[in-house]
């Protein structure tokens, strides 16, 4: 016994014409692109890092000095490490990046935004996907390169703020 089929309603027939469309569109799109694509040079400069990394609070770290370290602070005992890291959805899990005692502070810093440790992940992913609507909305790929974030564990017994720690890594990288 099979069940009338309902008919389909005015809203309906146009939301699946205009999804039918932005397919075809999209779907058009990609292939003008996959058949214009440029010759091997200009893809690698496409694809190339971005420039410095934005840490916030005007500090703009060399892209050849994102590397995982310690940076001693005074009056720590115990300096902040630093953990960079890829964000997005193809990257590791901030949460997992670098190896915190429970009792650390920890903040995360992604394109010269500073979030706290409670639902970072989420922060830094919005801050991705908008940063990659932008880049593919106004043609910029360069606003997409960029895609280091940076996770700072500071011990529990130092009472480093997160400019302290901007103002050692910027003495430690330019002595």
């Amino acid at each position: 016994m099979s069940l009338p089929q309902a008919p389909l309603t005015g809203w309906t027939r146009g939301s699946l014409a205009l999804l039918c469309l932005l397919l075809g569109l999209s779907l058009t799109t990609r292939i003008y692109r996959s058949v214009s694509l440029p010759d091997a040079s200009e893809a690698a400069v496409e694809d190339a890092p971005g420039g410095p990394v934005n840490l916030g609070g005007g500090l703009l770290l060399p892209r050849a000095e994102a590397v995982d370290r310690p940076v001693p602070v005074e009056g720590c005992l115990t300096p902040p490490s630093l953990y960079f890291f890829r964000a997005g959805p193809y990257g590791v899990e901030a949460s997992v990046v670098g190896s915190p005692a429970p009792e650390d502070r920890i903040i995360y810093i992604y394109d010269g935004w500073t979030l706290g440790d409670g639902i970072a992940s989420i922060g830094i992913n919005a801050i991705y996907f908008a940063r990659r609507v932008y880049a593919r909305v106004t043609l910029h790929k360069k606003l997409a390169a960029d895609d280091l974030a940076l996770k700072i564990v500071i011990p529990l017994r130092c009472e480093a703020s997160i400019d302290d720690v901007r103002t050692a890594l910027q003495h430690d990288i330019h002595p």
